[in-house]
């Protein structure tokens, strides 16, 4: 790989300019923008840049920082995913945890912004809570984003919780954009200054690189990577007015600066910077070395993420403007679809093999392709195919044995699995193998020399191949074809599909049938009613919770009221602790049964369409893994028939 950034540079003057920001304030709050580990995209497109050079840097300074994580309270309902390795933002976050403590940093805790009841994020919550991780809760900051006067104010801003941090240096990092970083940065400050710290704030992100031309590929890959953000890199007008010496910056905060600017100055009483370009510290644009080789590097990227944008349309996660937009960037730069070669050839491959699926891939300058067969999918074939090239061991040569590949084989068609081996099962065999096949053992010996290889595959490459890949580190890009699109495949999934159709119009049928639940209608034995709303957050404890739960037995005509508490960051107090156990009358069972039907009904009939659907109570029995209820005098009138006198 031709190198065109001095990665040794960087950390030197970069590091030394964090440095000195940070000397500026008793305590400084640094946004990190971007991947605080594995920055893949800095790495594809400056050739040189080590993926975890940012978390290095920060090694020599751990003991004076601390780390606060952001994720939007939306992210996490929508189940928003990280590109790059597939995962929802939710487990980024705890990767990135994890990651931190096992590197002996300090993680102070979760902030989860611009929350509003959503039930996934109270599960969420619960889960930070459980692992002993501390979390804050910050919803919509009032006047926001023009009424300076009501932010800066203890409607505003004050109305966060304080977060007490402990070092002079946060670093303040999230799994992707949009997750609150600055606002939680400019909350802290704002404490901070109220109790008397003079703290600061600063903005740490790789891209745009000021420093390069507006319309240089390394800063229009970045736009490629937030068009579905609509970020634009922008001259930054700020600076150029007050230094006369043009920087390139992006329109969210260029247009967001002069609010900024009169939250910091009315925060600390006096104006610190003068542009967007004032607040950050990047010298990325200092270390290249090879234009060429990054203008070229930068290039491919944008084609890349054309292709990622347009499979994501077809799967319905983004819009058509977004992959549009990215083309409007290629013919800037006069590039198109085939600017990567492997796309071709790819095409190539499938059209001789008549529309067979088919990836290629590209190590050095040779490219390597996989077709499906009856044994392999494509990403397992071309896999086989590459590392038998790098170990030099001919086409004819079989590395799996057939005494492990048939009874893999039999075992995925008895589970229904599939008919070919995916590339992990490849994978397994291939190392199974290699306990009695040299050349096995030989080939799988060569296997990291595939990281960082393009790859194009015919069509969309999705489940276990897909995260194989990823896991490779291979820069997958796909057509936005589904394999076999209207094959004997999906005629079968078809066929499935009108048959489950025919089934579920029946049942609904069926159900709409009966109206209430008749007189006969037979009771479980036993009965779990759970409370879900009682999330009480207590001044700056990370949000103490309770939960009740009755449990009615039939059988033996008794209710047991039982609790369950934790509190905040201290975790769980206790677990189904008794209040208490009574016997029931006649006439309190009677009740009970017609509250039970009444909640079923209201379940069968689907009567209940709330509008507000954040608080809820749940049932739970033999016929029913869980009903929501959400009357809320349910739990009230339950409460009335078996409180215990």
């Amino acid at each position: 790989m031709k190198i065109g950034f001095d990665n040794k540079k960087y950390v030197k003057i970069q590091s030394k300019k964090i440095k000195e920001r940070f000397k500026l304030f008793d305590k400084l709050y640094l946004e990190v923008g971007g991947k605080l580990f594995d920055d893949s995209h800095a790495a594809r497109i400056l050739p040189g840049f080590k993926n975890d050079v940012k978390i290095s840097m920060f090694q020599e300074l751990k003991d004076d920082l601390e780390i606060i994580f952001c994720i939007n309270a939306k992210d996490i309902e929508k189940n928003k995913t990280r590109e790059e390795y597939g995962i929802t933002y939710d487990n980024e976050i705890i990767k990135l945890i994890n990651k931190s403590k096992n590197m002996g940093f300090s993680v102070n805790s979760v902030v989860i912004t611009l929350y509003n009841n959503q039930i996934s994020v109270d599960k969420f919550i619960k889960k930070l809570n459980r692992n002993g991780i501390k979390t804050y809760i910050h919803t919509f900051t009032k006047g926001y984003p023009t009424d300076v006067d009501t932010i800066v104010s203890e409607e505003g801003y004050g109305k966060n919780p304080y977060i007490e941090t402990t070092k002079p240096l946060i670093l303040v990092n999230a799994p992707g954009p949009g997750s609150g970083k600055l606002a939680t940065c400019l909350s802290q400050i704002y404490h901070e200054n109220k109790n008397g710290v003079n703290a600061g704030y600063a903005k740490f992100e790789t891209f745009p690189v000021w420093n390069l031309p507006l319309k240089h590929p390394v800063n229009l890959a970045y736009e490629a990577a937030t068009a579905d953000l609509k970020d634009r890199n922008m001259i930054d007008p700020f600076h150029l007015e007050k230094y006369g010496t043009v920087a390139v910056n992006y329109n969210r905060d260029i247009e967001t600066f002069p609010i900024l600017k009169n939250i910091l100055n009315k925060v600390s009483g006096k104006d610190i910077y003068y542009s967007p370009t004032d607040m950050g510290v990047n010298m990325v644009g200092f270390c290249i070395t090879n234009n060429a080789v990054v203008e070229e590097a930068s290039k491919k990227e944008i084609v890349r993420r054309y292709y990622i944008e347009k499979v994501n349309y077809k799967m319905g996660l983004a819009d058509e403007d977004t992959f549009k937009k990215i083309h409007l960037l290629m013919n800037e730069l006069n590039i198109d679809e085939n600017y990567l070669d492997i796309v071709k050839a790819s095409l190539d491959k499938k059209e001789k093999e008549k529309g067979l699926p088919v990836i290629a891939l590209k190590i050095n300058r040779k490219i390597i392709t996989g077709k499906q067969t009856s044994l392999l999918s494509p990403a397992g074939a071309v896999i086989l195919n590459a590392i038998k090239y790098l170990s030099k061991i001919p086409d004819d040569i079989y590395l799996l044995s057939p005494s492990i590949l048939e009874p893999m084989l039999k075992l995925k068609k008895d589970l229904g699995t599939g008919e070919r081996l995916t590339l992990q099962e490849v994978l397994t065999a291939l190392s199974i193998s290699s306990v009695t096949n040299p050349l096995a053992q030989k080939a799988i010996s060569c296997i990291k020399k595939i990281n960082g290889v393009d790859a194009h595959a015919t069509y969309i490459v999705t489940g276990s191949d897909k995260k194989a890949l990823k896991d490779l580190k291979i820069n997958l890009t796909c057509e936005n074809e589904f394999i076999e699109e209207w094959g004997n495949y999906e005629k079968k999934i078809l066929i499935i599909l009108i048959v489950a159709i025919i089934i579920g119009c029946t049942i609904f049928i069926v159900i709409n049938n009966q109206k209430t639940v008749s007189s006969n209608f037979i009771f479980d034995e036993e009965y779990t009613i759970e409370t879900d709303d009682q999330f009480k957050t207590l001044k700056n404890d990370g949000g103490s919770h309770y939960n009740r739960k009755y449990i009615i037995d039939l059988k033996k005509q008794t209710v047991s009221k039982k609790e369950d508490y934790y509190k905040g960051f201290e975790g769980e107090k206790y677990k189904d602790k008794e209040l208490y156990k009574k016997n029931l009358t006649k006439s309190e069972i009677k009740e009970l049964k017609k509250i039970i039907k009444e909640i079923i009904n209201d379940f069968e009939e689907d009567t209940i369409n709330p509008s507000d659907t954040s608080t809820y109570y749940t049932l739970s029995c033999k016929s029913y893994d869980e009903i929501k209820i959400y009357k809320t005098n349910i739990i009230d009138r339950i409460e009335k028939i078996v409180k215990n006198k």
